[in-house]
């Protein structure tokens, strides 16, 4: 089974191992995406202790019910005598059944989510004929994983994105880990890191690299649903301006250092993950400085080479990008 986890820091896990064989996928490409509610489901089987929800998630989503015990909750292996009973009572925990609650007042219909998602992948599909559309569906997750990935099929734990003001979530979370815990994040994060583990990330190592690697994605995501590249990468307010106001500098400084060779993966992710800031740049910095570098990379490629397109770019490797894209902020 090839599964690549998100734990909700937003390149944390782009180069986690994976192991497995399971191949079944849905090709939903002639058709609307249609979202599966699991998450209904499980419901259905909390709630009502029903014995057809149960069927349901052991047949019709078997592998999404494996998942959730084994991976997501780790609450036991789904051949476990009586982990039916286990399962029901973890989910009836008063602060899941919150989560429950809240998850129901939100996310009555996902129709906007799955519109965007019909028309990103029909045009990655006819982009590149190999592209496998991916099955998708929701779970609770108990505040574990924002977004779980087996081959192409894609779990969605809609319980981590209830808004950045969501009073739970002051409870365990900082205000930089908050900002993309907002339901507008949910498609762009679907596709961020589908795309990651289909245009496989391994193969990047530097940290320039990877940076690159990351800002192709976001520019062909913001491509895709038609939104400004800092928007889609979520920058906004004094962190936009910060990024803007020092992109010179910062790159300067990673450049002259030699850090944009580094391959120490503690040191990249210091200008990858989301934090309060960057260190090196001082308490008022901005975090995600290689992210933001990296996009603008890519913006200055496809601004100094305008015959090529995103289905093209698709393709392109980190090195090529950055020997042909004129970047000199």
């Amino acid at each position: 089974m090839k599964t690549s986890t998100y734990i909700f820091l937003l390149l944390c896990t782009l180069f986690v191992s994976c192991t497995g064989s399971w191949e079944r996928w849905v090709d939903t490409s002639d058709e609307k995406v249609k979202i599966l509610r699991y998450d209904e489901v499980v419901d259905d089987f909390v709630s009502l202790n029903s014995y057809s929800a149960l069927m349901r998630l052991n047949t019709e989503f078997s592998l999404q019910t494996s998942m959730l015990i084994e991976d997501v909750l780790g609450i036991g292996n789904v051949q476990d005598p009586g982990i039916d009973r286990k399962l029901r009572a973890f989910y009836q925990d008063s602060i899941v059944q919150a989560l429950y609650r809240e998850v129901r007042r939100q996310y009555g219909d996902m129709d906007t989510e799955e519109e965007l998602l019909y028309d990103a992948f029909t045009a990655l599909k006819e982009a590149d004929s190999a592209f496998v559309v991916p099955t998708v569906y929701t779970q609770v997750c108990a505040l574990n994983e924002s977004i779980i990935i087996n081959d192409s099929v894609i779990g969605v734990g809609l319980d981590k994105y209830l808004g950045a003001d969501y009073p739970l979530y002051k409870s365990y979370y900082y205000i930089w880990q908050r900002r993309s815990m907002e339901r507008d994040q949910i498609v762009s994060d679907i596709l961020f890191y589908y795309l990651a583990d289909r245009y496989d990330a391994f193969q990047n190592r530097t940290l320039l690299e990877r940076i690159i690697f990351a800002g192709k994605m976001h520019w062909i995501i913001a491509a895709l649903l038609d939104k400004p590249l800092y928007e889609e990468m979520n920058f906004s307010g004094d962190r936009l301006k910060w990024c803007v106001d020092h992109e010179k500098e910062v790159w300067l400084s990673l450049k002259n250092s030699k850090l944009l060779e580094t391959t120490d993966w503690v040191r990249t992710m210091e200008f990858i993950e989301p934090r309060e800031c960057t260190p090196a740049f001082g308490k008022e910095s901005s975090d995600q400085l290689g992210l933001w570098l990296g996009a603008q990379i890519v913006d200055s490629y496809m601004k100094h080479n305008k015959n090529i397109q995103w289905q093209e770019l698709l393709h392109t490797d980190s090195k090529i990008i950055y020997q042909n894209s004129g970047y000199n902020p």
